[in-house]
């Protein structure tokens, strides 16, 4: 118990430095960013999400002919309701501390959280060569927060709010999918409720489907969106296993296979969880190194649940001096 609780106040301790950390706005390297930011701007003067978001995508880049370059617009609308970017950055913020106290509640290892924490704050606001950039309208980063809450109420038992909590991940960013076909699964294979999982499969259906037909309109023929198909390789899957990361050489291989041992050893886990961490296997067609936010927050965790089994076994296993281990 006190364990979690040092791990609860560090994890507080972190999302309040960043809380107050000074607005990077001016230092955007991401496009997204920008497109997603004049988006938002253009909201909040009165326009639609989806005029918005194609006057952003014309200013940089051009017309579009795919549904694909136009984001859901659930997220926007609601960076849409704050009153400008410094509430859009403490919400966030707020929504990693709910993030780390769910992943705290469920999981058997607490020292790992805070780095979750850092790795989600960082994620968002990196530090580079003295520099904040601000990053914290990649959508990936707003699955997060759904994707522990569905976590937690598998855990719990509450099938309605993880099948809820995985449709709103699917209609915040579409790539988070397997979640959908995860749940359904596990719900059938361990006897869970299925008819959740139904609903909220037909709702993340319909819902995409009006998202494409709202944004029809707004496509052109030839549209000068960046190709996806052809631009991966194997190099870009690793780099999305470890995005945000340092020395991906050395820390991913490790870090990935000590998550794939925790998500194999918890058979509701390898159920619900392995159509959404293989998505960096999509990297092998498709180079989006962002993507990877999705997944790797979870991977940290469970990278650090394995190390903290092997420990305590490691721990049992060593004789105390003066206690015979046949206890004779």
């Amino acid at each position: 118990m006190r364990l979690r609780r040092g791990c609860a106040a560090a994890a507080l301790a972190l999302c309040a430095v960043y809380a107050v950390l000074p607005p990077a706005r001016g230092h955007e390297s991401f496009v997204d960013q920008v497109i997603n930011r004049e988006t938002v701007d253009a909201m909040r003067h009165g326009r639609g999400y989806y005029p918005a978001m194609d006057q952003a995508l014309r200013r940089h880049g051009g017309a579009v002919s795919s549904v694909r370059a136009f984001r859901e617009p659930p997220v926007f609308l609601l960076w849409r309701l704050l009153p400008g970017p410094r509430a859009v950055w403490l919400l966030y913020v707020g929504l990693v501390a709910v993030t780390a106290f769910l992943l705290l509640d469920l999981t058997t290892a607490p020292w790992i959280v805070p780095l979750v924490a850092w790795y989600l704050l960082n994620a968002a606001r990196p530090h580079v060569a003295g520099v904040w950039f601000d990053q914290d309208l990649i959508v990936e980063l707003w699955v997060v927060p759904a994707v522990a809450g569905l976590l937690w109420a598998w855990r719990r038992g509450r099938w309605v709010l993880a099948a809820v909590l995985a449709a709103l991940a699917f209609l915040v960013r579409e790539l988070a999918a397997g979640l959908l076909a995860g749940g359904l699964l596990a719900a059938e294979v361990l006897r869970r409720p299925r008819r959740p999982w139904l609903v909220a499969i037909a709702a993340a259906i319909v819902g995409y489907g009006v998202h494409s037909l709202l944004t029809g309109p707004h496509l052109v023929a030839h549209g000068h969106e960046i190709s996806l198909l052809g631009t991966g390789g194997l190099d870009r899957v690793g780099t999305m296993m470890v995005v945000g990361l340092r020395h991906p050489l050395v820390l991913g291989p490790p870090l990935w296979a000590l998550a794939a041992w925790r998500v194999a050893s918890d058979r509701a886990l390898r159920l619900l969880v392995p159509f959404y961490v293989t998505l960096p296997l999509t990297g092998l067609l498709v180079g989006r190194d962002y993507w990877g936010y999705l997944v790797v927050p979870f991977v940290i965790l469970w990278a650090g649940e394995t190390v903290a089994r092997v420990v305590t076994k490691v721990r049992d296993r060593t004789p105390v001096p003066g206690v015979s281990s046949t206890g004779g």
